[in-house]
């Protein structure tokens, strides 16, 4: 019987964006899951964001709908599986900051505990877990944090990776390299909200793991 190998995703695309090519082609071997952590709905009455609005969305909680129809869809291209959690983008919590530096800081404490919480029962049932680096965003170094423990391997997070080269981590040399496929271009279009049109070439670059946590322990 196939083992569950979970690929972690911070938000509704950057699995697909990130790890296209390595999803499509584990689904031969393995059952492949990918967990979209920031994949809640926001309550009607949140404003749309920016990119929300110019895809003609009205409000944050339709486009978090219609963007996991856009998942799902994506998924089901590269023979994957899909779970949505239920913690809400960080963009859609802008309401909640506050200007105080420590009121700040016990926001973004309680936000990672929440993540902490959503992905645990995830890995606890995981035969291998892949997560992101987590580059330059909140939610991706969150999920980065959460997930370190238990990733065998961690992937580079795109377009990040190619935008802002200078907030990667140091990481060990990479050891793995998936080149992008027709496949993933075609699973990377279904996110027409998010994209607007054609992928850009920041997502057509080759993808690119490094040995996790749980892969130097054995």
């Amino acid at each position: 019987m196939f083992g569950t190998t979970v690929v972690v995703s911070s938000h509704l695309d950057d699995a697909v964006f990130s790890c296209g090519a390595l999803i499509n082609a584990m689904q031969v071997t393995t059952n492949v899951l990918v967990v979209t952590v920031c994949a809640g709905v926001p309550e009607p009455n949140v404003m749309a964001a920016p990119l929300d609005v110019s895809a003609g969305f009205e409000s944050a909680a339709q486009a978090v709908e219609a963007r996991r129809l856009e998942d799902i869809s994506a998924l089901t291209v590269l023979g994957a599986k899909h779970l949505h959690l239920d913690v809400l983008d960080y963009q859609y919590e802008r309401h909640l900051r506050v200007g105080d530096k420590h009121d700040l800081a016990r926001y973004e404490r309680l936000r990672q505990e929440q993540i902490n919480h959503a992905l645990a029962p995830v890995f606890a049932a995981a035969s291998q877990v892949i997560a992101p680096l987590g580059i330059r965003h909140p939610d991706h170094k969150m999920v980065a944090t959460a997930s370190k423990p238990y990733a065998a391997w961690v992937y580079e997070d795109l377009p990040y990776r190619v935008e802002w080269p200078d907030q990667m981590p140091g990481m060990p040399p990479v050891t793995l390299k998936m080149p992008c496929t027709e496949a993933k271009l075609i699973a990377v279009r279904r996110y027409w909200s998010q994209l607007q049109g054609q992928p850009g070439w920041q997502l057509k670059v080759s993808e690119r793991y490094h040995a996790g946590i749980a892969n130097q322990r054995r």
